[in-house]
């Protein structure tokens, strides 16, 4: 059994395994709409010398205070596979669905995650970059930039609070729900 969640990090860079998570959310929906059923965490990051000035000066988050507030990786990992498990149990899975999820953020939790990762997500991945470049590609969506804010700006979903994993989330299911009505036009 799987479970249908939309999955967003924050980051300090773009390389995974040198970059770390800075924040994180995994939100339960169903129907499209949210449930009220939530994780999300910031992450202070262990090597926060190693963060780009463009990954931060585009989360708007504050290294100094993640460094003083956010709790360690190791905390937040096991508050979430704690989550994981109170809230669905050992045996489900989570059904990750995000925005350019399976070329970026997956890595990132791999690594956050270590040996977690497969026992927690569902190989099932919907992506609403790679269906929004298939729509462009099969002529169902005229062709724009895949990028969230263009997405966003093209189907009239407020584009607020960006790069905020939890408001890039719910961007991102509303976006899902357009991509998916295209199809079944």
């Amino acid at each position: 059994m799987s479970i249908e969640v939309v999955v967003d990090i924050e980051t300090t860079g773009l390389i995974k395994g040198v970059h770390e998570i800075v924040q994180l959310s995994v939100t339960h929906f169903k129907d499209f709409e949210i449930t009220g059923i939530r994780f999300l965490s910031y992450v202070k990051p262990l090597k926060p010398e190693l963060a780009t000035s463009k990954a931060m000066e585009i989360n708007g988050l504050d290294l100094d205070e993640l460094q003083n507030s956010a709790a360690t990786p190791g905390q937040v990992r096991m508050a979430f596979i704690n989550w994981k498990k109170e809230i669905f149990g050992e045996d489900t899975k989570l059904e990750p669905m995000g925005h350019n999820y399976a070329s970026f953020d997956k890595g990132f939790l791999e690594v956050f995650l270590n040996d977690w990762y497969d026992s927690i997500f569902s190989y099932n991945i919907m992506d609403t970059k790679i269906l929004a470049k298939a729509l462009i590609k099969a002529k169902r969506l005229e062709p724009i930039s895949t990028s969230l804010k263009s997405l966003c700006n093209h189907f009239n979903i407020p584009y607020i609070n960006a790069h905020d994993a939890y408001s890039d989330s719910l961007m991102t299911l509303k976006l899902y729900k357009e991509l998916l009505n295209i199809i079944r036009s």
